[in-house]
């Protein structure tokens, strides 16, 4: 634990983003599950017109803010579950960046086959850069877990880098087995 440590200024910052985005992402799931608890028989079908998933899709969302609540404690407090959930948070989302270039790329490929219209080439350019920038700010946040200080502070500067790699791989892989059963 992070006691009598001075705590490195990112994790800082990451903790307070954690618990501020662990809170508003918790919230935003009052109206889907209020929406959800009507007696109305057309709330799940209100729901499914604008692309959630009815009980499947609120639930992960949940459960995601959760832990990244939980993460932004566990880092800001120093624990030792606290490094690994919190770069884990960072894992699952550089994973949905790399998921979300792909899907660029195939459906652009569908869309514009070989070649991309003129009047396209901006949003194009745009859309490249967001998603880019989705894959690239976790991976430089994951990097920085990884610094002997930042370890040191949490006490896992013994852990085996790999070996927690092929640990969120696993957990990644599982939470999309559960996910697909689920929806």
């Amino acid at each position: 634990m992070g006691i009598g440590k001075a705590r490195p200024i990112g994790i800082t910052l990451l903790s307070v983003w954690y618990v501020f985005s662990g809170i508003s992402s918790l919230l935003l799931q009052i109206p889907i599950f209020a929406t959800l608890l009507q007696s109305s028989p057309d709330a799940a079908a209100v729901l499914s017109a604008v692309g959630i998933q009815p009980f499947s899709d609120p639930l992960v969302a949940s459960l995601v803010s959760a832990v990244i609540l939980a993460a932004g404690i566990g880092v800001w407090m120093g624990y030792r579950w606290g490094w690994y959930v919190g770069s884990f948070y960072c894992f699952y989302f550089m994973v949905g960046g790399i998921e979300g270039i792909l899907e660029s790329i195939v459906s652009w490929n569908i869309y514009y086959k070989d070649t991309i219209p003129n009047g396209v080439i901006g949003d194009v350019i745009f859309q490249l850069i967001k998603i880019g920038s989705a894959f690239v700010i976790p991976l430089i946040i994951y990097i920085y877990y990884y610094r002997r200080a930042v370890k040191e502070y949490f006490n896992v500067a013994d852990v085996n880098n790999l070996s927690v790699i092929f640990k969120h791989i696993g957990i990644l892989l599982a939470f999309s087995i559960v996910y697909g059963l689920l929806a």
